[in-house]
């Protein structure tokens, strides 16, 4: 089956949920996702940081061709057949991931290759050694290791506080959507990466 089009993907979210919707622009040539998320909604779990319902809903609404689904930093997300886990928790109030392992070493033990990984890694280093009990990741390496992994025109959602340093030739940053998820909260963005077709 041939992978869905940037545009085949925003049509099929903005059918499903309300607006604003989201757009496929043009940046350097090349077709871009914009967008603006307001979201409220209950968290997954009570563990910091856990994802929040409505935004796992609607990002994994984009890729309804994936595969092989991996979810970095699984933090609390519950088992699946749906999907792999990878992640550390030393505090022991996460859930066990279905494979215990260091983001920046990914390619060194994932046993097969994701269509699409999630990574919603620790923003601050603070937030890092206090909530979660390990060092801040190394952001441009884990990109590089998702990289890695990933299949040829496979794809990379980055939530974050900024923009992780990348190189263009592992993945091309093809959309952002900023993401607000209520009052009081900080603002985060939604980046997401293309690995090239052409390449291993």
């Amino acid at each position: 089956m041939k992978p869905l089009t940037l545009h085949q993907r925003i049509s099929l979210y903005n059918e499903q949920f309300p607006p604003p919707p989201l757009y496929v622009s043009a940046l350097n040539g090349r077709e871009f996702i914009l967008g603006f998320w307001f979201l409220g909604g209950n968290r997954h779990s009570g563990f910091y940081g856990a994802y929040h319902q409505e935004y796992l809903t609607r990002i994994t609404s984009l890729f309804p061709d994936a595969g092989r689904v991996l979810h970095l930093f699984s933090g609390s997300l519950p088992p699946s057949a749906n999907y792999t886990r990878v992640g550390i928790d030393p505090t022991g109030k996460g859930t066990t991931a279905d494979i215990i392992g260091n983001a920046e070493a990914l390619s060194s033990f994932l046993p097969f290759r994701p269509d699409v990984i999630y990574a919603d890694p620790p923003y601050t280093k603070q937030e890092a050694e206090d909530e979660y009990q390990v060092s801040l990741i190394n952001g441009p390496r884990v990109v590089s290791e998702c990289a890695r992994v990933l299949q040829p025109g496979g794809y990379l959602v980055w939530l974050d506080q900024r923009l992780p340093v990348f190189s263009n030739n592992e993945v091309n940053l093809v959309g952002v959507i900023s993401y607000i998820r209520s009052t009081g909260n900080r603002f985060r963005c939604v980046c997401i990466f293309k690995k090239p077709a052409n390449s291993k």
